[in-house]
Parts: structure tokens; sequence; C-alpha cells
């Protein structure tokens, strides 16, 4: 089923506007026309309002309509009735509401796994003097907030920094 009007009434109805000099018909048809989108996978013509927008760029539509896309999606995400999988890490078989999703791991095995690689990151913090990521400067410990998990038990932005939005850092060090 094919929206609005086709290219070939298109340039018919103008070459009769152009030999009657009726332009308002021949502007009205532009403006449908350029309303109109074909799908790159049905090869429909359908109005530009049954495309997407593109998130990243602005003002220009998908190549595929909704339609298209949302079928698209049914077919390639997994079927809602998956069987109980086998964890990669415990070898128990366990059902696919316990896995992160794409994942081969439970998620009980992931929590433990994030556990021990927190107890291993945790070290004594240091008294060496830091330099401040975001305003470039050396300043004590004692000026940094504490970190289980970056290196030496501090981050790596002083107090004052993090308190401050970025333009303001900016403004300060130029």
């Amino acid at each position: 089923m094919q929206y609005g009007i086709s290219a070939k009434s298109f340039t018919k109805i103008v070459k009769v506007s152009r030999k009657n000099k009726i332009q308002k018909l021949s502007v009205y048809i532009k403006t449908k026309m350029e309303n109109l989108q074909q799908c790159k996978k049905c090869s429909e013509t359908k109005p530009i309002d049954s495309f997407w927008w593109m998130w990243k760029k602005k003002g220009i539509r998908r190549k595929v309509c909704i339609e298209c896309s949302k079928q698209g999606r049914k077919e390639n995400s997994p079927p809602s009735n998956i069987e109980d999988t086998k964890c990669s890490k415990c070898h128990e078989i366990k059902p696919p509401t316990e896995f992160q999703p794409h994942s081969k791991q439970c998620r009980a095995c992931i929590a433990q796994y994030l556990r021990e690689r927190r107890k291993t990151l945790s070290r004594d913090i240091t008294t060496e003097p830091r330099n401040c990521k975001r305003c470039q400067t050396v300043k004590s410990p004692v000026d940094f907030r504490r970190s289980k998990d970056s290196i030496g038990g501090i981050r790596r932005i002083c107090r004052e920094c993090e308190g401050l939005p970025l333009k303001k850092i900016i403004a300060i060090i130029k």
C-alpha cells in the first residue's frame, strides 16, 4: 500500500500545471513529495512521520520505516521462553532470570568476582603528594577523597574540583 502520490503522477501533474500556468498546484504537490520517503527494507513510499529520527544527526530521518525496524527488533531479540542455562563459572543450571543480558556467568558469580576484585584493589592510602587531574596542582592526600577502586586509595580529583563545575575550573586555570 502506498501513501500519497507516486513520482510518475507527480511529473504528469507538474507538466499539466505548466501548460495551464497553475503554479499553486505544483507547489502543493512538491511539498507533498518532500514529505514522503521510501523505506529501504519494504520499498514502500510512506509519509516522513513514519520514520524515526536519527538521534546523532539533527534533522535527518532513518532509512527504514518504524514498522520494519520493529519487526527487525523482534527477529533479533532472543526468544522469551529460553530454557535453563548453565553458568560458565559455577557450572550450575539456573533460570535465565539469574543471568545478565549477553553474559554466560550468573549474577551471583559476577557479584562474587567483583567483591574479590575490590578486596585486592583496596590498598593503603598513599602519603605522597598527588597531582589533581582537573586543576593540575600538586596537593597532599588529605585534599583528596577516599576511593576503594583507585590505586593509592584516593581519587584523582581533589575535593575543591569535585564541588566545582568544569566550566569554572577551566576559567580558573586560564
